[in-house]
């Protein structure tokens, strides 16, 4: 899952529950940790916290931070019919009945390069022509300063500025060949 997408994490009782409140679920989610609200589930044994994926978030298998990161948070989880409230210790992260051990949920925000191509025709470019490569990444990526591509250009690499592209997921770099520079077939360095 990347930025944007939704995981519906699921907390199940030994029986039903009656929440009050805002109860929240920490999860272990990289450099920032995401704090997950209660969303559904009173009356039932299973509660729902509904995790949207944020930026700079990175699991390699999504699971909450400790076996105290569901908190109350000013509300209740109570069982049901009762004055008692739950146990609120979930299992080991890792162990038996966690979140990780459950389902195998990745959570990927920083973007890879899935391709680099060439809206250009194969062919034999002289002097002069401009020839663009494409970066295609795996989702949409912003861009500041000026990034910098080296291709292969023979004895002289070329070093090509980025041109266009920021906010798509396509970064544009326009290399215009120029005298000396030869290759059998146009690739980076």
């Amino acid at each position: 899952y990347g930025v944007g997408g939704t995981v519906a994490v699921q907390v199940v009782f030994s029986s039903a529950v009656t929440v009050t409140g805002v109860p929240q679920l920490e999860l272990e989610t990289g450099y920032t940790d995401a704090l997950l609200n209660y969303s559904s589930g009173t009356g039932t044994n299973t509660l729902v916290f509904n995790y949207t994926v944020g930026s700079g978030h990175n699991s390699a298998d999504l699971d909450y931070k400790a076996t105290t990161s569901l908190t109350l948070n000013g509300g209740t989880i109570k069982i049901s019919g009762g004055t008692e409230t739950a146990d609120l210790n979930l299992p080991t992260p890792g162990a038996t009945g966690s979140l990780s051990i459950n389902k195998a949920l990745v959570i990927d925000t920083e973007p890879i390069v899935t391709q680099v191509t060439s809206s250009k025709s194969d062919g034999t470019y002289r002097a002069g022509d401009v020839i663009p490569v494409q970066i295609v990444f795996s989702e949409i990526v912003n861009v500041t300063g000026t990034p910098q591509l080296t291709l292969e250009t023979g004895s002289t690499d070329a070093v090509v500025n980025y041109s266009s592209g920021s906010g798509t997921n396509t970064l544009v770099f326009n290399y215009t060949v120029v005298i000396g520079h030869y290759n059998s077939d146009l690739d980076y360095t």
